[in-house]
């Protein structure tokens, strides 16, 4: 039963919502992994590499209200599930995001940012 849920709330087309048109979408997702990766003692290992994707493809955000949703899981992630990071093939853009975002003032969300 477990196995349907975790497929049935955490399938592919959940984590491709991070490349939604409206930032409230995008938001959302982020928010999403933010209550699975904290409530869930161990989400399955396609899952994981598919949030990081989601998670890692953040840092591109401008929206500052995205910034907001997308940290606490960022890090979630990065702590528990630091392999899942590491096979996704948004692993080897995150170096450069990151430094852009640091470039563009964190697009307005620096207080978001440095709480993080």
């Amino acid at each position: 039963a477990r196995a349907a849920l975790e497929a049935a709330l955490c399938g592919g087309e959940v984590w491709r919502l991070g490349s939604a048109a409206s930032s409230f979408v995008r938001t959302g997702a982020y928010g999403w992994a933010g209550s699975v990766l904290s409530h869930s003692t161990a989400p399955a290992a396609g899952t994981a590499a598919e949030m990081a994707g989601l998670l890692l493809g953040g840092l591109k955000e401008s929206e500052p209200a995205c910034h907001a949703a997308l940290w606490e899981p960022l890090l979630l992630l990065l702590r528990d599930h630091g392999a899942a990071v590491s096979c996704s093939a948004a692993a080897r853009h995150t170096l450069p995001r990151l430094v852009s975002l640091l470039e563009h003032g964190c697009h307005g969300a620096a207080p978001t940012v440095a709480r993080a």
